[in-house]
């Protein structure tokens, strides 16, 4: 059993932005259009496009998307849907995915985006789906995920060739043999739903919507005003202090 307990910013900042909005995460299509839009321009956010500053896109601030070399992926593949960011996050963490390989490959026309290799889970279903035997899909997405055809340069068994049978293009071998290192789809996943939390309530706080209010941020109102009470909200405030609960987001587990 593998857990992965890392520690992000992430929630806190959520909980932050739902105080500052009055908006509940849980509120947020995660397939909303206009919060989707803020991925290739600010307009949503009422701010001008290819400002020097917040650039071509409105996820300046945003976690996974806020970097130069992320907001420059979003410019070259202009994602419409939550597929392709789960995507886009998997070249952005893995290693010789995106530089000098996926990248070259969707500007030049030869690929989409959702043809390419984003995370590791690709490579198996993609093959599998191809008539593939499951077994040796999945010897082929391990090598290829930890690097091992990139350092021998061929794939386990006959994987190889049975890709050419089975009319996988040379594009895509190719692609395969230059990556060191793909990123689990399942971290991309919760990565991206993440990054499209803020997103939203920032969309949400342009549109006017900032002072509107909840139960649950009536209690944290409490919660401050009677700081030695036993009383806690949602947020878990005591003495100033704020303890996030994992369970109160619908994607984490209890």
């Amino acid at each position: 059993l593998k857990l992965d307990e890392l520690g992000h910013d992430d929630p806190t900042m959520i909980r932050m932005m739902e105080d500052m909005t009055g908006v509940n995460a849980r509120e947020i299509s995660l397939s909303d259009p206009e919060t989707m839009s803020i991925y290739t321009s600010p307009a949503a956010l009422g701010l001008p496009d290819d400002d020097p500053i917040i650039g071509k896109t409105g996820t300046i601030g945003v976690p996974e998307f806020g970097t130069g070399f992320t907001r420059q992926m979003l410019v070259d593949t202009q994602p419409k849907l939550f597929d392709t960011l789960v995507r886009l996050s998997g070249f952005s963490h893995g290693t010789d995915v995106w530089a000098g390989n996926i990248h070259d490959l969707i500007v030049s026309g030869t690929a989409t985006v959702d043809e390419t290799i984003g995370c590791r889970d690709d490579i198996m279903i993609y093959l599998i789906g191809l008539g593939m035997e499951p077994s040796l899909a999945f010897q082929t997405m391990e090598s290829v995920r930890k690097g091992k055809v990139k350092k021998s340069g061929k794939f386990p068994g006959d994987a190889e060739q049975q890709m050419k049978d089975l009319g996988v293009p040379a594009w895509w071998v190719e692609s395969a043999r230059k990556i060191a290192y793909l990123f689990p789809k399942a971290h991309a996943v919760a990565y991206v739903m993440m990054a499209s939390q803020p997103e939203g309530r920032l969309r949400h706080r342009n549109d006017g919507r900032r002072h509107r209010e909840s139960p649950a941020k009536d209690q944290r109102d409490e919660a401050r005003q009677h700081p030695d009470s036993q009383r806690r909200g949602p947020a878990g405030y005591a003495g100033g202090s704020v303890r996030v609960q994992p369970a109160r987001f619908p994607f984490c587990a209890d």
